[in-house]
C-alpha cells in the first residue's frame, strides 16, 4: 500500500499536466528487473513518463479501470 500513493499521485499529476486524451494509442511497459514502469505512446513511439523505485516487480501485472482513463500496478513479492 505504500507504493501505491505515490504511484497513484505520479499519475493523477502526469494527467493533470497532458491533459485529457484518449487511452488507446497509450501503454504501459513494466521493467521487472529495474522496478520501473514506463507510459509510452504507442503512435508516435515515444516514452511519455518513466515511474522508478517500485521494488520487486518480478510478477507485475498491470489492470485498466473501467473507463480507462487509469492503470493500476500490482505486484506480489516471494517472503
Amino acid at each position: 500500500m505504500k507504493k501505491l500513493l505515490p504511484i497513484l499521485g505520479f499519475i493523477l499529476s502526469f494527467n493533470a499536466q497532458a491533459g485529457l486524451r484518449a487511452t488507446g494509442d497509450l501503454g504501459v511497459v513494466i521493467e521487472r528487473e529495474d522496478g520501473a514502469a514506463l507510459i509510452i505512446n504507442t503512435t508516435e513511439h515515444k516514452q511519455l513518463a518513466r515511474i522508478d523505485q517500485l521494488g520487486d516487480l518480478s510478477h507485475a501485472s498491470v489492470v485498466f479501470s473501467r473507463d480507462q482513463r487509469y492503470a493500476y500496478i500490482s505486484g506480489a513479492t516471494a517472503v
